[in-house]
């Protein structure tokens, strides 16, 4: 009963970390689809099942996200990178 009651302490009675306020930072989101690059005829991979090969040498179109993040502005007791 008590090592119920200490992990619930540990999971649930944790505090919260703050977001950063949104004048902080910049997100820019670039949506597309690509062709699926052609795979290499020159390697074969004997651990590749039947369905798995012929999806990686499928031509289909395949949805990229592209994630842009820029930092606007930043606190005094940051820790520069």
């Amino acid at each position: 009963m008590i090592l119920v009651g200490l992990l619930y302490l540990f999971i649930f009675v944790q505090d919260q970390i703050p977001f950063k306020p949104k004048e902080e930072f910049e997100v820019k989101l670039n949506y597309a689809f690509k062709q699926r690059p052609p795979s290499e005829h020159t390697t074969f991979r004997y651990d590749a099942q039947t369905k798995d090969h012929e999806n990686q040498n499928s031509s289909s179109i395949l949805p990229y996200l592209i994630l842009n993040l820029k930092v606007v502005k930043t606190s005094s007791n940051e820790v520069k990178l």
